[in-house]
C-alpha cells in the first residue's frame, strides 16, 4: 500500500506545532531569577563602593560626605520587576516581582523620618504598597506571605500608608486559609502593641496565639520570647540569671552582684 504522506505531513505538524508553541513561550521564573541575580550582584558591588569610601576617608581622617554617596540599585530595578509582574500576571513569578517590589520599593524609614526628625510625608501610594494592593488582590490565599504580613506591620507604624497596611494585616489574619501566614499576620498586630503597652489590644491576641497557633513557627519564634519577658523581663521582676566571661576570660554570674546596682550596656549591629 502507498503511504499517505499528506496525511504524515499533516500529522507531522499536527504534532510539532504545539511543542514548538510551548517552546516559545516566555520563561517567566527564569527571567526573574536572572533578574534577581542582576540585582544581587549591583547590591554587592553597591556595598564595596560604600566601604572603600569609608575606608578612603578613615585614612585620610576626614569625615564621609552622605550627600555624595552612590545610591543603592534598589530605585533601579524597581521598574524592571513591576514590568516581569505585568508580563507574568496571575503566575507565581508575578507573586515574586510584587513581593521583591513590596520589600525594596518604598522610600525606607530614614526617607520619611530622617535623623532631623522632620517628618516627611510620603507618596500617596508608593511603589511598595502598589505591590501590597495587588498581592492582596491577585494572591491573598497564597501560604508565601508570612514575611509579608511581617513588612506591613513596620509600614503599619509610618505615616501615609500606615491604615491601609494594618487594614491588610487584619485581613491575613482572618481570611488567610494557612495557619502560618495568619499566625504571622496576627503576631504583627501583637508587637506594635505590645511594645506601645497596650494591654488592652496585646492581651486578646496573645491568648489567641497561645490558644490556636502554639505550633507553629513565628510563635516559636517571637511570641515564646514576648512571653518570657513578661514573666521574667518586666519592672519589679527578679532578673534571670546568666553567666558570662570578662575581657580577661573570667567568669562572673549576674547573681555574683545581688544587691548591688548593676549597669548592663547591651549594643549590636543590625
Amino acid at each position: 500500500m502507498t503511504p499517505n504522506w499528506m496525511g504524515v505531513l499533516v500529522l507531522t505538524l499536527c504534532v510539532a506545532l504545539p511543542v514548538a508553541a510551548q517552546d516559545s513561550r516566555p520563561d517567566f521564573a527564569a527571567e526573574y531569577q536572572s533578574l534577581e541575580s542582576a540585582f544581587r550582584k549591583e547590591s554587592r558591588d553597591f556595598q564595596a563602593s560604600i566601604q572603600k569610601l569609608f575606608k578612603e576617608a578613615q585614612a585620610k581622617g576626614a569625615q564621609v560626605d552622605y550627600e555624595s554617596l552612590p545610591k543603592p540599585p534598589d530605585a533601579d530595578f524597581v521598574p524592571r520587576f513591576e514590568a516581569l509582574a505585568e508580563r507574568s500576571k496571575g503566575t507565581d513569578t508575578e507573586l515574586s516581582c510584587l513581593l521583591w517590589v513590596f520589600q525594596f520599593g518604598g522610600e525606607g524609614v530614614f526617607a520619611i523620618l530622617p535623623p532631623s526628625g522632620e517628618v516627611k510625608q510620603p507618596q500617596k501610594q508608593t511603589a511598595d504598597m502598589k505591590a501590597a494592593a495587588a498581592i492582596m488582590e491577585r494572591h491573598a490565599s497564597s501560604p508565601k506571605l508570612g514575611d509579608f504580613a511581617q513588612g506591613l506591620m513596620y509600614r503599619g507604624g509610618l505615616p501615609g500608608n500606615g491604615d491601609i497596611a494594618r487594614e491588610y494585616l487584619a485581613k491575613l489574619a482572618k481570611d488567610s486559609p494557612h495557619k502560618e501566614v495568619r499566625a504571622s499576620a496576627i503576631t504583627a498586630q501583637l508587637l506594635p502593641a505590645h511594645e506601645g503597652g497596650d494591654k488592652a489590644k496585646a492581651e486578646p491576641l496573645i491568648a489567641l496565639l497561645k490558644k490556636d497557633y502554639s505550633e507553629t513557627k513565628i510563635y516559636k519564634e517571637q511570641v515564646e520570647g514576648i512571653l518570657f519577658e513578661r514573666e521574667f523581663l518586666s519592672i519589679g521582676k527578679v532578673a534571670p540569671d546568666f553567666e558570662l566571661s570578662d575581657i580577661d576570660g573570667k567568669s562572673f554570674k549576674l547573681s555574683d552582684y545581688r544587691g548591688k546596682v548593676v549597669y548592663l550596656d547591651y549594643w549590636g549591629f543590625w
